[in-house]
């Protein structure tokens, strides 16, 4: 009898196992919720605290409080590592080809069911993607196509890690909520790709800002920083990664809303 009343008490329509994802989510999404206020030191978010673009694109200056102030250290953290790897001669592109490997690789452990090896690899992968950069900017190497392969191979990285955590799990679930992850990446890539491309366009870009990275985009809840946390806990915590993904997809939504608002309140 209970075991009826369970299964009439489900709402209609709900395949099986989906209010078990619906629970993985919730626990996700408010786990996400206040690591986040935790991070910004008050219990609601602040307009500021993700940043926003003053006026129009060709004005103003991006306010990223979390992406920007972790960038701020890393690039000093990282500059005496940087600076022994120019002395090397090591290339900028070796690094990000290296980094691109390690998170290719990162998604091949999780398939495999080595969740901390998968963690160790990402993370260094993520450490080498940090470092072309200042290496590149040291010594006098930046160009526009390392920014662009390095996009590039950020993009795929990004992708290869939900893939694999997908295929370790092997469920219907774990696969519906990657797909839902992976298109919620491609729709932002296309949200901030093409306000980058005004800003240029419109004198607004990383040179006009005085800004070391190649682009630059109105600033959003998901970005670098809170890529990486959300990927580490997916990765130390697999068993929980249909919640995790789902709430991220949702977290990655958010964010191309806010540049599409931004977009309608600037762009004429």
């Amino acid at each position: 009898m209970e075991d009826q009343h369970q299964r009439t008490t489900q709402p209609i329509g709900w395949p099986p196992g989906l209010p078990g994802v619906v629970d993985q989510f919730e626990v996700g999404w408010q786990w996400v919720a206040g690591a986040q206020r935790s991070l910004l030191g008050h219990g609601h978010l602040h307009r500021r605290a993700y940043g926003e673009v003053t006026d129009r694109v060709g004005r103003g200056r991006q306010v990223a409080l979390i992406d920007q102030r972790l960038r701020e250290a890393k690039d000093r953290a990282i500059e005496p590592v940087a600076r022994r790897l120019v002395a090397m001669r090591v290339p900028a592109g070796w690094l990000t080809a290296a980094g691109l490997v390690a998170s290719v690789a990162s998604g091949v452990l999780a398939w495999r069911g080595l969740s901390w090896w998968a963690l160790a690899v990402f993370v260094l992968g993520r450490m080498l993607d940090g470092l072309d950069g200042a290496v590149a900017r040291r010594a006098g190497t930046a160009s526009d196509l390392g920014g662009y392969l390095d996009q590039l191979a950020d993009t795929v990285g990004y992708a290869a890690v939900p893939l694999g955590l997908a295929a370790g799990a092997g469920s219907a679930e774990a696969w519906a909520a990657c797909a839902v992850l992976v298109a919620s990446f491609y729709v932002n890539i296309v949200s901030w790709a093409y306000l980058a491309a005004l800003a240029e366009k419109r004198g607004a870009g990383a040179a006009a800002q005085g800004v070391s990275t190649s682009i630059v985009m109105p600033t959003g809840l998901v970005e670098g920083a809170e890529t990486i946390v959300l990927y580490v806990l997916m990765l130390a915590v697999p068993g929980w990664f249909v919640g995790w993904a789902w709430s991220m997809a949702v977290l990655v939504a958010l964010t191309v809303v806010q540049r599409v608002a931004w977009a309608v309140r600037h762009l004429r």
